[in-house]
């Protein structure tokens, strides 16, 4: 059986980085459990 992609939860959080600025970090969690993380410091390109 296909685990399920839909979104069931999204928690976003900004933590600093080793010099005080700004990064933005994001977890992603699937209905079917999996989980997926991402941050992009500030400045940064996705």
């Amino acid at each position: 059986m296909a685990a399920s992609t839909e979104i069931a939860e999204i928690k976003a959080r900004e933590i600093p980085d080793s010099r005080g600025n700004p990064t933005i970090e994001v977890d992603v969690r699937l209905r079917g459990g999996v989980l997926g993380r991402a941050a992009l410091a500030a400045g940064g390109k996705s």
